[in-house]
């Protein structure tokens, strides 16, 4: 029988004395909370925390003799389940807890979003016939005045499927899909009044379609979609374009039509092997990653890379991810925290180690938190993980969900969330760190490090299965460092001076 578990755990801020980059004991009790159980999956969609700073986590459930439905589970600051929210337990499901709506709720949940008032929308499918949004009441009862009592059901008449929603900031709901019409996988948005009325002004009927750049179509994957400044839209999706991946930014106006001024024309493109990470920074930079094969056995290098508030790549910015033991890390999402960014990976380690980095957003690691900026999370009888949600609340700390297995026969599938002690966000600010360049590079048989602060450097290169290549100590600001006995190829180089560390890609020519 599969055995399948939601633990919960917060990723604590903390005073300078406390050690950063392991398990919080103090929530919870433990450190996480084991939350609930059933035979037939479940898939993690959502965790947001409420202005109140109490948890909500949003996934779809597919039970047995239920079927597939949204759920939803609450819990106050100190880790509690909360007494307050659905039938008394914490939690709601769309189908046994809306008995007040005379019909059940088959809904396979993809989206959450909060309004001003408190409610929840959740927004998904009704399986085969129609897409769906339901509505609940801040105590998780469900919210009759909206819709069609508590609901929103739209036909598929081209294929749609929701994949998030969003709030704006007059409590219009909107909601972004994909739909296919003669084979091309374009993006659309509906947009929704308060009180679930389609807003006919909105686009064409209440629909906007965003085509697909290019002829020649294979795929196209959302990513990540927000809301910036001035109800501005954030999207982003990977699409494959005659076997190339490329990763696409959009940036729309309050009225779903493109902005213009972002980007080329409305819209960033990066070209290359793209991972889920993305994620916006306080002044409106946005961070992604990137996973680059590097040989015929699909090894690579995980990087993240950086770009401008308004679509333009920063050239010399780049956080080259390392494994837990000596292979490449796979960033399933980044979080921006003020100065802070932390990054969840999993690796191709077996069993697996899933990761938590912590950086500063110029790019540095905090070495601080963790070794040097990452905290490799070992959990007992976890074999794989795949993929990890955070969050951040107010006060500076951080969410974090992961899905793994539990079994060397893949069968059992869990959830957990974990409480890790994080950093301070004014101590990250108040450290000095040196900026270190490798120049030139690509490079033939030498290279040499560019410091802004003169200082004595050590370097250890790895080459792409993780293995020590080369190590040197003493290095003076410019000194040449000879790399002739290194074969053509990408290798990481793991840079250490007195006041940093820094990971970067190096190309040997």
């Amino acid at each position: 029988m599969k055995n399948c578990y939601i633990l919960l755990l917060l990723i604590c801020q903390i005073s300078l004395a406390q050690t950063t980059g392991i398990l919080d004991t103090n929530y919870s009790q433990d450190g996480w909370d084991e939350r609930f159980g059933h035979d037939n999956g479940f898939y993690l969609h959502e965790t947001l925390v409420q202005p109140d700073g109490k948890l909500l986590v949003c996934f779809q459930g597919n039970f047995s003799n239920e079927g597939h439905q949204a759920m939803l589970f609450r819990y106050t600051t100190d880790g509690s389940h909360d007494v307050t929210f659905g039938g008394g337990d914490g939690q709601i499901k769309s189908v046994e807890d809306n008995l007040e709506a005379e019909e059940t709720l088959w809904t396979r949940a993809y989206g959450m979003a909060l309004q001003s008032t408190g409610k929840i929308v959740v927004a998904g499918d009704a399986f085969y016939s129609d897409e769906r949004i339901i509505r609940y009441n801040s105590d998780g009862s469900l919210d009759l005045s909206f819709g069609n009592n508590g609901k929103v059901d739209m036909p598929r008449e081209n294929q749609e499927f929701i994949y998030d929603v969003l709030i704006q900031s007059d409590d219009k709901i909107v909601v972004l899909g994909k739909h296919e019409v003669s084979g091309s996988p374009d993006l659309f948005l509906w947009r929704f009044f308060p009180n679930g009325a389609l807003d006919t002004n909105f686009g064409s009927q209440g629909k906007i379609v965003i085509p697909v750049s290019g002829n020649a179509f294979s795929e196209s994957e959302l990513n990540a979609f927000r809301l910036v400044t001035g109800d501005k839209m954030i999207l982003s999706r990977v699409i494959n374009l005659d076997g190339v991946q490329t990763f696409v930014v959009q940036r729309l106006n309050p009225n779903g039509t493109i902005d213009a001024s972002f980007g080329n024309n409305g819209q960033f493109s990066y070209v290359g092997g793209i991972d889920s990470g993305f994620t916006i920074g306080d002044d409106g930079t946005f961070f992604f990653s990137v996973f680059e094969i590097v040989d015929d056995f699909g090894n690579g290098v995980s990087s993240i890379l950086k770009a401008n508030a308004e679509g333009t790549l920063i050239p010399d910015f780049e956080i080259l991810l390392d494994g837990s033991f000596g292979t490449n890390a796979f960033p399933t999402q980044i979080v921006s925290k003020g100065n802070l960014l932390y990054i969840w990976a999993d690796t191709a380690d077996f069993p697996q180690a899933p990761q938590l980095y912590c950086y500063n957003t110029n790019g540095t690691p905090v070495s601080s938190f963790g070794n040097n900026g990452k905290a490799i999370i070992e959990i007992p009888d976890i074999l794989w993980s795949q993929g990890g949600l955070m969050n951040t609340t107010s006060s500076g700390n951080v969410l974090a969900a992961m899905v793994t297995h539990v079994s060397d026969t893949g069968s059992d599938v869990n959830l957990f969330t974990f409480s890790i002690v994080g950093e301070s966000q004014l101590q990250v600010q108040d450290k000095k760190t040196a900026t270190l360049a490798l120049s030139p590079n690509p490079c033939g048989d030498l290279f040499s490090i560019k410091s802004d602060e003169p200082q004595m450097l050590s370097v250890a290169i790895y080459d792409n299965l993780g293995r020590k290549v080369l190590a040197k100590k003493d290095i003076a600001d410019s000194e040449s460092v000879e790399i002739s006995g290194l074969s053509a190829g990408i290798y990481s180089v793991e840079i250490t001076s007195d006041s940093s560390k820094s990971i970067q890609k190096l190309i040997k020519k």
